[in-house]
């Protein structure tokens, strides 16, 4: 079970990383050369995507509940709607060095859309597969999976009370007796 998100491929490695806790940004400038090797073989993440075929190798895959907005320069990225019952899947293919630039770059414009090896789309449910254990960064922890690892919405699970706006500095609220009660079950399944 995962609130927010599952990072997997490069990022998830990072999040491996003793430290990332406490010097997120440093620990993965540091892993970078490491995790995103031009050299080192694919992350062997195997998944279907938005054309129903399979998708090519990826360096980064992000699954969230709710897909985020990736179109405003300096943030990473922001999710209008706490409440569509979907996932939002973004998969990252970085092929060479100039691809990773121009990457940055088109981060810093507000434009990852306009990334080559950029896909984006949604979804209710969505699995990968793997010859080995999967390393996944959930919701910041570092987790280990044995494959496949299938991921579902499960609208109105938990209750948010949040502050009006795009993109809430905080949840405030408590959980409902009913929210605890639905994320009770899905632990046991």
């Amino acid at each position: 079970m995962f609130v927010n998100n599952v990072s997997l491929g490069a990022y998830a490695e990072s999040v491996a990383i003793e430290g990332y806790r406490e010097a997120k940004l440093r620990t993965m400038a540091r892993a970078a050369p490491d995790t995103l090797a031009l050299d080192a073989a694919p992350f062997d993440l195997r998944f279907v995507g938005p054309d129903g075929g399979e998708h090519p190798p990826v360096q980064l895959l992000l699954v969230s509940n709710n897909p985020y907005r990736f179109d405003q320069a300096g943030r990473i990225g922001s999710r209008p709607r706490l409440d569509t019952g979907t996932l939002g899947i973004v998969a990252v293919s970085i092929r060479n060095g100039a691809e990773a630039s121009q990457l940055l770059a088109l981060e810093a414009a507000g434009r990852l859309k306009d990334f080559s090896g950029w896909s984006e789309w949604t979804a209710a449910s969505f699995t990968v597969e793997s010859s080995s254990q999967i390393r996944a960064g959930v919701d910041g922890e570092s987790l280990g999976f044995d494959p496949p690892l299938v991921m579902r919405s499960v609208p109105g699970a938990i209750t948010l009370m949040v502050p009006p706006g795009e993109r809430p500095p905080a949840v405030y609220g408590l959980p409902t007796a009913s929210s605890v009660a639905t994320l009770a079950r899905l632990a046991r399944t």
